[in-house]
């Protein structure tokens, strides 16, 4: 799954924020969310942080 951070935030902010909404997402069915990568997009000033359900 991909969760969506404001890149203007601080990278802390970002990567905590981005870990709940997957943890919570992937806890629905019985998973862990696990960290794959991230991706930024300069020209939104977003980042797209990839996240496994396992």
């Amino acid at each position: 799954m991909t969760v969506v951070t404001g890149g203007l935030d601080s990278k802390e902010y970002q990567r905590e924020t981005a870990a709940k909404e997957a943890s919570r997402i992937c806890g629905k069915v019985g998973k862990k969310a696990e960290y794959a990568s991230t991706r930024s997009d300069p020209n939104t000033y977003q980042n797209y942080n990839l996240y496994l359900c396992l």
